[in-house]
């Protein structure tokens, strides 16, 4: 089995391939792994959830986009499992062009999505990641990434709005029964979830315009399948879209199974 580790700036997700079948996974706050001995600690409380053992797990893959934890999860694999990790970035051999002016700049996240994405529904497509930031990024036919948009994700928008304004507070993002709120609260509310959804829409839209083509649209992350329920444009939802394409990374990096 194969052990994939999506490690971004709020939430590091693990998730257990067995023959490119996603078999289980789980999400913790990435501050919380401070340690490699902390990082052991959550990898197996996963993986002992699961009924798995740590013998099972013959080969581990890791994106991140939060450098000072990457070390930590590459000293966990080889003291937890006794394996060293094949760690994914923006300049590995994945046979995707990436055609931002400087590939080293995108995150890992964001090429796992496009690489998966390409693969399981074809181009061209855009992939909308609700993470910290909501990542809207485009592939054409051939599987090349073009680029993309990067917003402040939800939450940090609604962390943000309640921070800095003294008579805001922070709320709980859902859709309110209507978009004019008629409590703080609900317009606070309706602000972040419709505003999201409208961005959402625009950025397909000008997207769409701008390359004078069609698209597939899918979703990820936290907020992807509640935002997807609010709008026409989002065609599918995959919140293990990033996990999926560390998996095939794996494969096309070390022409390994597991």
């Amino acid at each position: 089995m194969l052990l994939a580790i999506d490690c971004g700036n709020t939430n590091t997700v693990f998730g257990i391939y067995r023959d490119k079948r996603l078999m289980s996974q789980g999400r913790f706050t990435t501050h919380e792994l401070g340690t490699s001995s902390e990082c052991a600690m959550a990898v197996d409380w996963f993986i002992k959830r699961g009924s798995h053992a740590p013998e099972d797990i013959k080969a581990v893959v890791i994106g991140s986009v939060v450098p000072h934890a990457t070390g930590r999860l590459i000293e966990m694999s080889r003291q937890y499992f006794g394996i060293e990790a094949v760690v994914v970035d923006g300049m590995s051999p994945l046979g995707i062009k990436i055609l931002y002016d400087n590939p080293k700049e995108v995150g890992t996240d964001r090429i796992m999505g496009a690489l998966a994405a390409h693969k399981l529904y074809g181009g061209p497509c855009i992939v909308i990641d609700f993470g910290t930031a909501t990542t809207f990024d485009v592939i054409n036919k051939d599987g090349e990434y073009l680029g993309g948009v990067i917003c402040p994700g939800v939450q940090t928008s609604a962390h943000s709005l309640s921070r800095r304004a003294a008579q805001l507070f922070n709320v709980d993002v859902s859709p309110p029964g209507n978009v004019i709120g008629r409590t703080t609260e609900d317009s606070i509310k309706s602000g972040l979830f419709y505003g999201t959804v409208a961005m959402v829409e625009g950025f397909v839209l000008k997207i769409t315009e701008e390359l004078g083509t069609s698209f597939t649209v899918i979703a990820t992350g936290g907020y992807a399948e509640l935002v997807s329920k609010h709008t026409r444009v989002i065609n599918v939802v995959n919140e293990s879209l990033v996990l999926d394409g560390l998996e095939m990374a794996y494969g096309i990096i070390t022409g390994q199974s597991y």
